[in-house]
């Protein structure tokens, strides 16, 4: 029985060893194959683990094999948390959502009719051809010479967009919050009831932040929590803040009609 007691304490180290080595050639075999968007630690923490489990386990003249096993273990446990936290955190700054209620808002600008699939291509190029080169006199002088130019100015036109369902696609709006006053030709009116919402924010240069933090609502968060509080995605709000857009802290956001009453 001893024998064989020496024997497992021999082997137990080489065994543990030649998992780790499985499991990380497996994974890198299928990162060549398939890069993953989001970082998966396990395998770094599983390294990391046996080496303490065998620092542990001498320091505290234990058997060795057992602390590469524990070690290897809580390695693997520590990484795959990060793994889960890393989640939330695209393009190195944490995505946050807060939910509260807002009054009815209209909005007023003017919009294009644009295809799910070519939305983060056809959304930049209008903005910088209907807004940023068109209007780029007025951004220079800021002494408007049009109706239009004049409603950019009095009601912030730029500051939030418009993403609202249609026939063919989605309606995608440059606009502001309304005044009130005179709506020129050219420009529209778009309504929000009072409702409560889900308000995402990010940090990163446009428009890779906003389109990271974008994917992320609607491929995490809307199939489980969004569908848990019954989130409107017939129409959404895209929300700018001043500054630089290609500062890595300019500031940005969605937010997202939900229906159901859970605030926390």
């Amino acid at each position: 029985m001893e024998n064989i007691f020496d024997f497992m304490s021999a082997a137990l180290p080489w065994i543990a060893m030649g998992l780790l080595l499985a499991i990380v050639f497996a994974k890198a075999s299928h990162g060549k194959q398939e890069k993953e968007k989001i970082e998966d630690h396990s395998s770094e923490g599983m390294a990391l683990g046996m080496c303490f489990g065998v620092a542990l386990s001498a320091a505290l003249h234990v058997n060795v094999g057992l602390g590469l096993m524990g070690g290897m273990v809580l390695g693997l446990l520590v990484g795959s948390e990060i793994k889960k936290k890393s989640d939330n955190d695209k393009g190195g700054k944490r995505m946050n959502v807060i939910y509260e209620k807002k009054h009815a808002m209209t909005f007023i600008g003017f919009h294009t009719e644009i295809r799910p699939d070519e939305g983060y291509q056809k959304c930049p190029e209008f903005w910088d051809e209907e807004y940023n080169v068109k209007y780029a006199r007025l951004w220079q002088t800021m002494k408007p010479e049009t109706p239009i130019e004049e409603a950019i100015l009095a009601n912030g036109i730029g500051m939030y967009a418009i993403c609202s369902e249609s026939e063919n696609g989605f309606a995608y709006w440059i606009a502001g919050l309304y005044q009130g006053g005179e709506v020129p030709e050219g420009l529209d009116l778009y309504s929000f009831p009072a409702s409560e919402w889900a308000v995402f924010s990010t940090k990163g240069p446009m428009p890779g932040s906003l389109q990271t933090l974008n994917t992320w609502v609607w491929q995490e968060w809307f199939p489980t929590e969004g569908k848990k509080r019954q989130a409107n995605d017939m129409a959404t709000l895209e929300v700018y803040s001043a500054g630089d857009p290609q500062s890595p802290d300019y500031e940005s956001g969605i937010w997202v009609p939900i229906k159901g009453s859970l605030l926390p």
